[in-house]
Protein backbone atom coordinates (compact mmCIF):
# COMPACT_ATOMS: atom_id res chain seq x y z
CA UNK A 1 0.00 0.00 0.00
CA UNK A 2 1.29 3.61 -0.99
CA UNK A 3 1.09 6.43 1.22
CA UNK A 4 -1.65 8.72 0.92
CA UNK A 5 -0.02 12.06 0.75
CA UNK A 6 -1.41 15.16 2.94
CA UNK A 7 -2.41 18.38 1.16
CA UNK A 8 -0.65 21.90 2.03
CA UNK A 9 -2.73 24.73 2.65
CA UNK A 10 -1.31 28.02 2.06
CA UNK A 11 -1.31 30.37 4.43
CA UNK A 12 -1.99 34.34 3.35
CA UNK A 13 1.25 36.87 4.12
CA UNK A 14 0.65 39.62 6.32
CA UNK A 15 0.04 42.05 3.15
CA UNK A 16 -2.88 39.46 1.82
CA UNK A 17 -4.02 40.39 5.22
CA UNK A 18 -3.83 44.20 5.61
CA UNK A 19 -5.16 44.13 2.00
CA UNK A 20 -8.38 42.41 3.04
CA UNK A 21 -9.27 44.36 5.98
CA UNK A 22 -8.20 47.68 4.22
CA UNK A 23 -10.76 46.87 1.11
CA UNK A 24 -13.64 45.68 3.90
CA UNK A 25 -13.25 48.75 5.85
CA UNK A 26 -13.44 50.86 2.83
CA UNK A 27 -17.03 49.06 2.31
CA UNK A 28 -17.91 49.69 5.84
CA UNK A 29 -17.03 53.28 5.62
CA UNK A 30 -18.89 54.10 2.41
CA UNK A 31 -21.39 52.09 3.76
CA UNK A 32 -22.21 54.09 6.76
CA UNK A 33 -21.63 57.31 5.24
CA UNK A 34 -24.72 56.16 2.74
CA UNK A 35 -26.69 55.40 5.63
CA UNK A 36 -26.09 58.59 7.51
CA UNK A 37 -27.10 60.55 4.27
CA UNK A 38 -30.07 58.72 4.17
CA UNK A 39 -30.98 59.03 7.93
CA UNK A 40 -30.47 63.01 7.70
CA UNK A 41 -33.15 63.36 4.48
CA UNK A 42 -35.33 60.83 6.54
CA UNK A 43 -35.36 63.22 9.79
CA UNK A 44 -35.40 66.69 7.11
CA UNK A 45 -38.71 65.06 5.78
CA UNK A 46 -40.35 63.75 9.41
CA UNK A 47 -39.76 67.05 10.91
CA UNK A 48 -41.62 68.77 8.07
CA UNK A 49 -44.36 66.51 8.46
CA UNK A 50 -44.52 66.96 12.23
CA UNK A 51 -45.05 70.81 11.09
CA UNK A 52 -47.12 70.66 8.00
CA UNK A 53 -49.29 68.78 10.86
CA UNK A 54 -49.11 71.23 13.43
CA UNK A 55 -49.68 74.29 10.99
CA UNK A 56 -52.93 72.26 9.77
CA UNK A 57 -54.18 71.83 13.57
CA UNK A 58 -53.49 75.63 14.11
CA UNK A 59 -55.77 76.55 11.01
CA UNK A 60 -58.40 74.46 12.59
CA UNK A 61 -58.33 75.83 16.38
CA UNK A 62 -58.23 78.89 15.31
CA UNK A 63 -61.83 78.31 13.18
CA UNK A 64 -62.95 76.43 16.12
CA UNK A 65 -62.09 78.65 19.01
CA UNK A 66 -62.72 81.84 17.06
CA UNK A 67 -59.79 83.56 17.85
CA UNK A 68 -56.05 83.63 15.92
CA UNK A 69 -53.74 80.61 16.32
CA UNK A 70 -49.81 80.57 15.88
CA UNK A 71 -46.92 78.83 14.94
CA UNK A 72 -44.09 80.51 16.05
CA UNK A 73 -40.49 80.17 14.83
CA UNK A 74 -37.67 80.99 16.64
CA UNK A 75 -34.98 83.87 15.52
CA UNK A 76 -33.32 84.14 18.58
CA UNK A 77 -34.05 87.86 18.72
CA UNK A 78 -34.11 88.36 14.94
CA UNK A 79 -30.37 87.37 14.63
CA UNK A 80 -30.79 84.06 12.70
CA UNK A 81 -33.58 82.77 10.82
CA UNK A 82 -33.10 78.58 11.23
CA UNK A 83 -34.23 77.24 14.21
CA UNK A 84 -34.62 73.76 15.76
CA UNK A 85 -37.82 73.80 16.16
CA UNK A 86 -41.45 75.96 16.78
CA UNK A 87 -44.06 76.91 18.94
CA UNK A 88 -48.19 77.64 19.70
CA UNK A 89 -49.46 80.84 20.57
CA UNK A 90 -53.19 81.42 20.80
CA UNK A 91 -54.95 83.80 22.03
CA UNK A 92 -57.31 87.25 20.36
CA UNK A 93 -54.63 89.96 21.86
CA UNK A 94 -51.39 89.20 23.77
CA UNK A 95 -51.25 85.56 23.23
CA UNK A 96 -49.19 83.40 25.98
CA UNK A 97 -47.06 80.71 24.51
CA UNK A 98 -48.67 77.54 24.65
CA UNK A 99 -46.52 74.48 24.46
CA UNK A 100 -43.47 74.21 22.26
CA UNK A 101 -41.62 71.55 20.01
CA UNK A 102 -37.89 71.04 19.80
CA UNK A 103 -36.26 68.86 16.89
CA UNK A 104 -33.06 68.27 18.84
CA UNK A 105 -34.09 64.57 20.39
CA UNK A 106 -36.05 63.12 18.03
CA UNK A 107 -34.94 65.00 14.66
CA UNK A 108 -31.08 66.66 15.56
CA UNK A 109 -30.15 67.33 11.90
CA UNK A 110 -33.61 69.28 11.07
CA UNK A 111 -33.34 72.91 11.09
CA UNK A 112 -36.39 75.33 10.18
CA UNK A 113 -35.61 77.95 7.84
CA UNK A 114 -38.54 80.76 7.95
CA UNK A 115 -36.38 84.00 7.01
CA UNK A 116 -37.69 85.95 3.35
CA UNK A 117 -37.23 83.52 0.10
CA UNK A 118 -39.19 85.06 -2.40
CA UNK A 119 -37.65 81.52 -4.23
CA UNK A 120 -36.63 81.32 -8.04
CA UNK A 121 -37.13 84.94 -8.99
CA UNK A 122 -35.79 86.86 -7.08
CA UNK A 123 -38.19 90.65 -5.77
CA UNK A 124 -37.93 93.24 -3.27
CA UNK A 125 -39.87 90.98 0.23
CA UNK A 126 -42.43 93.06 2.05
CA UNK A 127 -41.41 93.36 5.44
CA UNK A 128 -45.37 91.84 6.66
CA UNK A 129 -47.49 91.29 4.27
CA UNK A 130 -51.30 90.36 5.52
CA UNK A 131 -54.14 88.32 3.88
CA UNK A 132 -56.45 88.85 7.15
CA UNK A 133 -59.95 91.08 8.25
CA UNK A 134 -57.85 94.15 9.54
CA UNK A 135 -55.28 92.04 11.64
CA UNK A 136 -52.14 93.71 12.47
CA UNK A 137 -48.83 92.01 14.37
CA UNK A 138 -48.83 95.72 16.20
CA UNK A 139 -52.11 95.14 17.85
CA UNK A 140 -51.89 91.35 18.60
CA UNK A 141 -48.48 91.83 20.47
CA UNK A 142 -47.35 88.30 19.51
CA UNK A 143 -44.66 86.87 23.00
CA UNK A 144 -41.57 87.56 21.06
CA UNK A 145 -41.90 89.80 18.30
CA UNK A 146 -39.01 89.42 16.22
CA UNK A 147 -39.82 85.31 15.83
CA UNK A 148 -41.02 84.58 12.57
CA UNK A 149 -44.98 83.82 12.56
CA UNK A 150 -47.84 82.10 10.64
CA UNK A 151 -51.07 83.40 12.01
CA UNK A 152 -54.27 81.31 11.20
CA UNK A 153 -57.11 83.49 11.71
CA UNK A 154 -60.89 82.53 12.58
CA UNK A 155 -61.86 83.39 8.84
CA UNK A 156 -59.30 80.90 7.80
CA UNK A 157 -57.08 83.40 6.33
CA UNK A 158 -53.21 83.21 7.09
CA UNK A 159 -51.56 86.50 8.35
CA UNK A 160 -47.37 86.24 8.56
CA UNK A 161 -44.45 88.30 8.90
CA UNK A 162 -41.97 85.98 7.29
CA UNK A 163 -44.07 86.56 3.35
CA UNK A 164 -41.97 86.89 0.12
CA UNK A 165 -42.69 89.17 -2.42
CA UNK A 166 -45.41 87.77 -4.02
CA UNK A 167 -47.42 87.20 -0.81
CA UNK A 168 -46.96 83.40 -0.65
CA UNK A 169 -45.51 81.46 2.55
CA UNK A 170 -42.42 79.47 2.60
CA UNK A 171 -40.69 77.51 5.48
CA UNK A 172 -38.10 75.53 4.82
CA UNK A 173 -37.04 72.10 6.41
CA UNK A 174 -34.07 70.78 5.81
CA UNK A 175 -30.55 69.50 7.28
CA UNK A 176 -26.93 71.25 7.10
CA UNK A 177 -29.15 74.34 5.91
CA UNK A 178 -26.53 77.63 5.72
CA UNK A 179 -28.37 80.55 4.93
CA UNK A 180 -26.63 84.42 3.83
CA UNK A 181 -27.48 86.97 1.49
CA UNK A 182 -27.16 86.24 -2.31
CA UNK A 183 -24.91 88.72 -4.32
CA UNK A 184 -27.58 90.56 -6.10
CA UNK A 185 -30.03 90.81 -3.69
CA UNK A 186 -30.78 91.14 0.34
CA UNK A 187 -32.71 88.65 0.54
CA UNK A 188 -31.64 85.33 2.79
CA UNK A 189 -31.62 82.05 1.06
CA UNK A 190 -31.43 78.62 2.36
CA UNK A 191 -28.69 76.23 0.92
CA UNK A 192 -27.85 72.78 1.57
CA UNK A 193 -29.73 69.72 1.70
CA UNK A 194 -33.19 69.16 2.25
Amino acid sequence: MGRVGVGRRRAFTLIELVLSLSILASIVIVSALSFRTIQVKNQSRAAAEVLATSLRMANLRARAQGFPVAIGIPTDIGKTPLARGYYHVEGPVNPPLKRGYDFASEFPDALIFSGLYPGPTWTEPLPELSRGSGFTFDEWFPPFPSDGYFVFLPSGEVVSNRSAGDGSYRIVVGSRVVHGPPADSGSELPRGST
